[in-house]
């Protein structure tokens, strides 16, 4: 793909840019090379470790595409977008075969995938075959790469390092054990925090393959390690911090067994914030007597935050995590790049996609893009789990380095 070129944005995106929120004032269509039904692809996981977020996602994209579809129409333009949406089943090899189909049904604008791990194993292809890419969910510091085919909506994980760095020092934790999947995502992670943190004991921590879906081996030797810390620092003073996808149930009812590891304080990642299974799962009483607590990136939009939220939890029932947000983020700026770039094409809407992206406020609040195509900032929601349910603890301003909890969390 050719490398990005920020091109001038018009007074028709400048008008787009603000969304049907703003009742934007609208000229006629433009001198369009638009026309007729466009296919988008949506790569998600709706099975597998990522699943439950996949399924928010699609929700999200479904609400982006009907309203962004109805700018059109009243913006004057002859064409819409139609998404097709593939599942790759949380899996990196499969998500290869998905991006293969969505280029042979002649799709070269994609969001997604979601993980970090499927990321690298369909860039390559889309790259060659002239296809973009823009995940809700990557957050791997590796792939931040400039001039590449991949966007993301969501910092890098750089950033949600140093929250957690700041967040255990916050909560006084004197000695913290990672536990993570070995993948890309993970070890990512793990690095970030592992740098960041300073002022306590990063242990060196446990490493799990992917594909394991037994931990009674993991739980032994966490609990091993958690007794000495304990012993050492005190019980209260003292955390796991567990970096994972939905296996996390198996992992968790596989700790239960050892007293220490219910006894000191678990922290996890966006990828388990809002996770419903972990409320409802027989792990419910572990997860809430260790106060297992999690960051996300907060979306901020106001009234697409509230339309996204409102319309995912009517339809599954419950509140999605940020990912959906993000999710209709990625649907409504690969639409406007292809309304000022004029072209269903990868390499003109990419070239357009940052200057668009930095006149956009949607459902995460601001989507200004770094030089790599990442979110460039954003602040962070804590939550965590308190009497049987997922609550919003607080926040963290991440420009002053300020963390603000309620009084109850």
């Amino acid at each position: 793909m050719k490398s990005r070129v920020v091109m001038g944005i018009g007074v028709a995106l400048v008008a787009a840019a603000l969304i049907i929120y703003a009742a934007p004032e609208l000229s006629g269509p433009a001198e369009s090379g638009l026309a007729g039904q466009i296919k988008l692809g949506l790569l998600v996981a709706t099975s597998g470790d990522f699943g439950a977020y996949g399924q928010e996602n699609i929700e999200a994209a479904m609400l982006a595409e009907s309203e962004f579809n109805k700018y059109l129409v009243k913006a004057g333009e002859n064409w819409s977008i139609q998404m097709v949406t593939e599942n790759t089943q949380s899996d990196p090899d499969i998500a290869l075969e998905k991006i293969r189909m969505l280029d042979a049904a002649g799709v070269k604008l994609v969001s997604g995938p979601e993980t970090s791990a499927s990321i690298i194993s369909t860039k390559e292809y889309a790259a060659s075959n002239d296809m973009l890419l823009f995940s809700c969910c990557s957050v791997a510091p590796s792939l931040a790469i400039p001039g590449d085919n991949v966007f993301r909506l969501i910092t890098d994980d750089t950033k949600q390092g140093a929250v957690f760095s700041l967040l255990f020092e916050h909560e006084e934790m004197d000695a913290i054990v990672p536990v993570w999947r070995g993948d890309v995502w993970g070890d990512g992670l793990s690095e970030a925090v592992k740098k960041d943190f300073t002022d306590g004991v990063m242990d060196e921590g446990i490493r799990y393959d992917v594909n394991t879906d037994e931990f009674s081996e993991q739980a032994k030797d966490l609990a091993g390690r958690m007794q000495e810390y304990a012993d050492e620092y005190g019980i209260e003073n003292v955390a796991v911090w567990y970096m994972g996808f939905s296996e996390m149930i198996q992992f968790v009812q596989d700790a239960s067994s050892h007293e220490i590891l219910g006894d000191v304080r678990w922290f996890g990642t966006d990828s388990n914030t809002n996770d419903v299974a972990l409320v409802k799962d027989s792990t419910v009483a572990f997860i809430e007597n260790t106060q297992f607590t999690t960051v996300q990136v907060s979306a901020s939009g106001e009234s697409a935050f509230n339309k996204v939220r409102d319309y995912v939890k009517e339809n599954l029932g419950r509140e999605p995590n940020s990912f959906a947000h993000s999710t209709y983020d990625t649907i409504w700026l690969i639409g406007l790049a292809m309304l000022e770039a004029q072209s269903q094409e990868a390499g003109p809407v990419a070239a357009v996609l940052p200057a668009v992206a930095a006149k956009y406020e949607g459902a995460i609040g601001s989507t200004v893009l770094n030089d790599a195509g990442d979110l460039a900032d954003a602040d962070y929601s804590i939550w965590g789990v308190r009497d049987g349910e997922w609550k919003r603890l607080g926040n963290f301003d991440y420009k002053d380095r300020i963390i603000a909890l309620d009084e109850s969390g």
